[in-house]
């Protein structure tokens, strides 16, 4: 999956290749190889303090990124297609905080 990194442009970083796994104790943790003996961890994201998460384009069919807000930090991510998207959104949803599962009701209903 790609990540946008903190770049000083009114766009922000680059998207960058990083590699992630997701822990039991809510944690995404992003590498920068995909092999183990290779990879330093780069950094990590609190999905549990997530107060939403949205594709960044809804209904393009092309565009999977999509912004997991944490407060102090907007993560942009790309799964890179549908499928995968689907699946990060399977894993990582049930993680985010109470405030985030509100808000995707309010926004379910209204």
């Amino acid at each position: 999956m790609r990540k946008r990194g903190q770049g000083s442009s009114l766009l922000g970083g680059k998207l960058k290749q990083r590699y992630f796994v997701l822990y039991s104790n809510k944690e995404l943790h992003y590498f920068d190889s995909a092999t183990p003996s290779d990879a330093s961890r780069r950094g990590q994201i609190r999905v549990d303090a997530a107060v939403e998460m949205e594709r960044s384009k809804p209904r393009d069919k092309k565009d999977f990124s999509f912004v997991m807000r944490v407060p102090g930090r907007d993560w942009v991510l790309d799964p890179g297609s549908g499928t995968a998207w689907a699946e990060w959104d399977a894993a990582l949803r049930p993680m985010l905080s109470p405030a985030a599962a509100a808000i995707a009701a309010a926004a379910a209903s209204g």
